[in-house]
């Protein structure tokens, strides 16, 4: 048998050189086996660590990465002995839970550390979900806004157009001054003094309105575009006694592009688009007043004038101080003329087809109640060269006098209110003569007295609604 080597110093130095060299996990030291130094030192900064919350991290560590270590027993009796002190102060949170599930992977508190954190969990993942139910109606709602928006610039002549007419349609005072028309009627006052504010020159008061739009093209940058609208209001002698909705430089093939988003760039599509125009007013006048009537040919007033022309570098409204006959004529280019209020005869109007779209909503005002005999007309004249026609609604009032056929009112006794501009006791002139080739007024009509040339005194109490 062959005798073991002795154990000199450079076989132990040799020996101990080659375990390091090749990275052997152990020490042999007689029979017996001793700890790595990467384990020991893992042992040791657990063993000697002060602070009891580091201590158990560290234990933790150390059988993480030496399940089968030298010192496995003390670190899980160390850890067995801080289960319930660690637990207690961690419980209560949902990180505290989770570093007791990361440390105590055998703990005694481990299930009910389960169950805490999936009810937190469920907490977590509902309110995820109300989040993201919240964030999608937000998109909804901004979407349906942008929808609206888009809705209101396109259909935004339309809306106006209803709006004003249900002002005007029911104001109280025709035939007054625009202080007494304000006075009487708070909703028509806001409206007509909002922003942008009235500008007034001789007998008229214009209210400027508009809003741009563009007109998508494919393959091409889009359209700008600019609509432009008034409200005026005609007060010849200081009465009012008119009012228009006007489209400016051929506004109402503008109105054709915004709502159809067609280019009108030639005579044909203009006259295309004025069509289409007079229609859709058709449908807003028969939609605001239910009781409209073709205009009977005794209400038609004079031949109508040459009018209304305003040049493309003159918005300037034309000087309208000359008082109106009893019956106002018609504007020159008039498409339809239809009245409200009068109680007269004529065929009743409808909605003609395809002129109330079925994404507009009228807004939800109630109707208005015609305190007046008003008559409203549609027109657009024939463009004159380097010139744009005003065209659009001319509203014209004819006092309850003026209306042939109509029963002479009685005059009022003294004191009391009067109806309309005309003081009692006027002059009564030869009755206006009706247009070529309507049939003659019927034989004793009363006729109409003359226009004061300034206002009477207002009464004392509100005028009787004619």
């Amino acid at each position: 048998m062959s005798k073991p080597l002795p154990q000199t110093k450079e076989v132990r130095t040799a020996r101990y050189s080659f375990l390091a060299a090749t990275g052997l996990s152990g020490l042999l030291v007689g029979c017996g086996v001793v700890a790595s130094r990467s384990e020991y030192a893992t042992y040791r900064a657990y063993r000697y660590e002060t602070d009891q919350h580091r201590r158990v991290e560290l234990a933790a560590d150390y059988l993480e990465h030496y399940p089968r270590g030298l010192f496995r027993r003390q670190a899980e009796s160390d850890l067995r002995g801080r289960d319930d002190e660690f637990w207690d102060g961690h419980r209560d949170t949902e990180e505290g839970v989770r570093q007791y599930v990361a440390l105590f992977p055998a703990g005694s508190h481990l299930g009910e550390a389960q169950s805490r954190l999936n009810s937190w969990q469920a907490q977590a993942d509902a309110v995820r979900e109300r989040n993201l139910a919240e964030e999608r109606e937000r998109i909804r709602i901004r979407e349906q806004q942008l929808r609206l928006e888009a809705l209101r610039r396109k259909y935004y002549a339309r809306t106006t157009i209803a709006e004003w007419l249900r002002l005007v349609g029911g104001l109280d005072g025709w035939g007054q001054t625009i202080p007494t028309l304000a006075e009487r009627n708070v909703d028509f006052n806001n409206a007509f003094g909002s922003e942008p504010r009235p500008q007034c020159r001789a007998g008229r008061c214009r209210k400027s309105l508009g809003t741009a739009f563009v007109i998508p093209i494919p393959g091409r940058s889009a359209l700008q575009r600019q609509l432009a609208l008034s409200v005026d209001l005609l007060r010849p002698g200081g009465n009012v006694v008119q009012a228009m909705v006007l489209f400016h430089r051929k506004g109402l093939s503008t109105w054709y592009e915004a709502e159809t988003d067609n280019v009108v760039e030639d005579a044909e599509g203009r006259q295309t688009a004025v069509a289409w125009s007079l229609r859709q007013l058709q449908g807003i006048v028969a939609t605001v007043f239910p009781d409209a009537r073709e205009t009977p040919p005794e209400l038609y007033g004079p031949d109508p004038e040459m009018e209304g022309s305003v040049s493309e570098d003159d918005s300037a409204p034309p000087d309208t101080t000359r008082a109106l006959p009893p019956i106002p004529p018609r504007p020159l280019g008039v498409q339809w003329s239809y009245v409200v209020g009068c109680n007269r005869g004529g065929a009743q109007i409808t909605v003609p087809e395809n002129a109330r779209p079925a994404d507009w909503t009228e807004t939800n005002a109630e109707l208005p109640n015609v305190r007046s005999c008003l008559r409203i007309d549609a027109y657009s004249a024939l463009d004159i060269e380097g010139m744009s026609t005003d065209e659009g609604l001319r509203i014209s009032y004819i006092a309850p006098n003026a209306i042939p056929g109509a029963r002479p009112t009685t005059p009022p006794r003294p004191g009391a209110p009067t109806t309309g501009p005309r003081p009692p006791g006027t002059a009564t002139p030869p009755a206006v003569r009706p247009p070529t080739g309507t049939p003659p007024r019927p034989a004793g009509a009363p006729t109409t007295p003359p226009r004061p040339a300034t206002t009477p005194p207002r009464p004392a109490t509100p005028p009787a609604r004619p």
